[in-house]
Formats: C-alpha cells, sequence, structure tokens
C-alpha cells in the first residue's frame, strides 16, 4: 500500500510539473504597410502571470537573447480571450510604457508592456501600429475591428510626414518639438511564462473588388485569345 501511495504521489507531483510548466517565446518580423495587423496565439494550463513586451520602437534584448534595433514603428498590443483569430473576447491593451527605457533618438518610451494573471486557456495576441487600435463594442461575434485597417499608409497625414511612404511618428513635446520622423517596420515582441505559443496569421489590407475582378477578366481574356490562336 505505501509502494502505491508513493507510485501516486510521484505521478501526481509530475502532472502538477506538467501543468505549471511554462516558457518564453520571442518574435521577430516586418510591416509593409502602416495598418497590418500581426496575430500571435499562446494558451496556458495554469492560472499564470503572463507578459507581452515589444522591443519595436526602442530596441533592447528579448528573451531569447537577441539584440533588437531601435528604428521601429511605434507599436501597441491587444490580448483577446480564444483560440481562434479576431473571433475571441477584448480583455485588454497597451501603447505606451513609461517604465520602459526610452529612444535614443526621441526619448519617448512607446513600445507596449502588458502584464495580467490569466486562467487556463487559449488567448490571441495583435500587435499593430498606433492609431490602428481595437475598435470596441462592435460585438464579439464580428470579431474585433481595427479602426486603420484598409487606410493602407496612413501614418504619413496622421503625423504630418509624406504622402505614401509609411512608418512615421511625430512628438510635439520635445524641446524644441520634433516634426515628423520616418521609422521602418521591424518589429518583435515577447510573450513571456505561457505554456504554448504560434505565429498567427497577419492581416493586411484587402485586395479592392474590382481590381480582382479586373485582372480574373484580364486572364479569361488572355486565354480564349490563346484558344483562338491554336484552333487557327
Amino acid at each position: 500500500m505505501e509502494k502505491l501511495l508513493s507510485l501516486l504521489t510521484l505521478v501526481a507531483l509530475l502532472c502538477l510539473g506538467t501543468l505549471a510548466y511554462a516558457s518564453d517565446f520571442s518574435y521577430e518580423g516586418s510591416f509593409v504597410k502602416d495598418d497590418e495587423v500581426q496575430l500571435f496565439n499562446f494558451s496556458i494550463g495554469t492560472t499564470s502571470n503572463v507578459t507581452l513586451r515589444t522591443f519595436s520602437f526602442t530596441g533592447g534584448v528579448n528573451a531569447h537573447n537577441s539584440t533588437i534595433l531601435s528604428g521601429g514603428f511605434d507599436p501597441i498590443v491587444a490580448l483577446f480571450g480564444g483560440s481562434e483569430p479576431l473571433k475571441g473576447f477584448y480583455i485588454n491593451h497597451n501603447d505606451d510604457n513609461p517604465s520602459n527605457p526610452p529612444d535614443p533618438v526621441t526619448g519617448d518610451s512607446w513600445d507596449s508592456y502588458l502584464n495580467m494573471s490569466l486562467t487556463p486557456g487559449s488567448y490571441t495576441v495583435a500587435l499593430m501600429q498606433y492609431g490602428n487600435f481595437y475598435k470596441s463594442g462592435t460585438g464579439n461575434d464580428a470579431g474585433p475591428v481595427f479602426t486603420r485597417l484598409g487606410q493602407g499608409n496612413y501614418t504619413a497625414a496622421l503625423e504630418g510626414g509624406t504622402a505614401g511612404i509609411p512608418f512615421w511618428i511625430s512628438d510635439n513635446e520635445m524641446n524644441p518639438p520634433l516634426g515628423a520622423t520616418q521609422r521602418d517596420g521591424h518589429w518583435a515582441i515577447d510573450i513571456l511564462n505561457v505554456q504554448n505559443s504560434t505565429l498567427g496569421s497577419t492581416i493586411v489590407t484587402p485586395e479592392p473588388v474590382s481590381s480582382a475582378l479586373f485582372l480574373l477578366g484580364g486572364a479569361a481574356l488572355a486565354i480564349k485569345k490563346r484558344k483562338a490562336k491554336i484552333s487557327a
């Protein structure tokens, strides 16, 4: 009996250790346009204190000990419950964290940092650029909507940059104020203290229907002409 109890105790401890096991995940990538949204999925098996932190703006050393350069865009992170991208319920978001190290050019701390205690389950993280906020109140059934999705390179108008060129920032609080400055599209994010994590899809500006139909029509016409030449 004592051997059986010892065995059961060992099994229970192993199970608890498995449930409590947590890892840190680091991702890097790049946007092409201002309105892109990058998704990530993660899950936890026990109540955990989960941290999301970005390095797009200021740079730094991520959880995998890689050095991320400064000079990227001003990021936002948003957290949703559920494993299906854009169908979960909104939980929280973060734009700027004043406790982050300042950017060497602007002196601003515009990287994102979100730390929350989460219950076991699956979650989705959205990474986007400043101005492309989650639009609350749209209804969970429709999934989250981002305010700048479909607007391409919107930061030029928002921050006073050159039209058609992405990734602009401006800072009127500096002395003297900093005018519009172009950054680049690289991003980096850590998802800390979770059981597993995967890179999700990238939401991009949808192609206009008229353009798609035009291309399909052109392809059909080309095929028709080719067939006519073969018949001749």
